[in-house]
């Protein structure tokens, strides 16, 4: 079964050998991949004749263009070097572009995170970068004003380095309410990212977009169905991840990341 919308994907870090791997933080295992991986990924999609749409293009008018056709775009959360060094390569073999959400505050401050000369080479070779808040605190714990700071300051370091407007954004670990929603949409984002899988287009805010999160451990099979927009697939995750959101609410925030950090450790 096909969809009839854009599936967009959300990736974190890529890695090139077992070394690569063990210098990442445990935090961002889970979610990473090896180059391996993601080429054939990349040539599934090829080979399913499955378009990924261009970032600018998304960028303009995202909720038209992804409700045109069946696609994919792709999009990666926080800022890791490992893009600069193996997805940029990787992605100008296959012509394709990215979103890519910095976390501000550990750009060109922490090694394993880009720099604002990587990042200027990013959106020269036409990847969008997007905010991913400041210090990648989860949104909906902050006050108003600790959320403002965080999406303002974002967006001006950004805007500062690439010197054009900074109009979308992912939320950090998912996290957000609908106060989140309005004060990101009266500072001027256009576009507001999720992890959540669901069509692009919220019917109880036209600013969301969700996502599929691409993660560590996925088989070809299962990014196949994801891809190419099975619905017995995209209703089996989402089951899942409604019963994850209720244990996140049970728990709150600082539990739930307790838990999720051991039992990814095990895998």
């Amino acid at each position: 079964m096909i969809s009839d919308h854009a599936i967009c994907l959300m990736y974190h870090s890529l890695y090139d050998g077992e070394d690569e791997y063990l210098e990442l933080h445990p935090d961002d295992r889970p979610y990473s991949l090896s180059t391996r991986q993601f080429r054939q990924q990349l040539q599934l999609l090829a080979e399913r004749n499955i378009p990924v749409l261009d970032a600018r293009g998304v960028e303009q008018a995202p909720h038209q263009v992804l409700r045109q056709q069946h696609a994919v775009v792709l999009t990666f959360d926080d800022g890791h070097r490992s893009f600069h060094r193996h997805a940029l390569p990787i992605l100008a073999e296959y012509g394709h572009t990215s979103f890519m959400f910095l976390s501000t505050d550990r750009i060109s401050v922490d090694p394993a995170f880009l720099d604002w000369r990587e990042v200027r080479e990013l959106h020269q070779a036409g990847h969008v970068i997007g905010g991913h808040g400041a210090s990648h605190r989860f949104l909906d714990e902050l006050d108003r004003e600790e959320v403002k700071r965080e999406l303002q300051n974002s967006r001006e370091r950004i805007e500062s380095c690439i010197q054009e407007p900074c109009t979308t954004m992912s939320f950090p670990g998912g996290r957000y309410n609908p106060a989140v929603v309005k004060l990101a949409k009266d500072l001027g984002y256009k576009s507001l990212f999720t992890s959540e899988i669901r069509a692009p287009l919220f019917r109880r805010s036209p600013l969301l977009i969700g996502r599929h999160a691409i993660r560590h451990n996925m088989k070809l099979a299962e990014f196949c169905a994801m891809v190419t927009g099975d619905r017995r697939y995209a209703f089996r995750k989402r089951g899942l991840q409604l019963a994850k959101k209720s244990l996140q609410k049970l728990l709150g925030n600082e539990r739930y990341h307790r838990l999720y950090q051991r039992l990814a450790a095990r895998r």
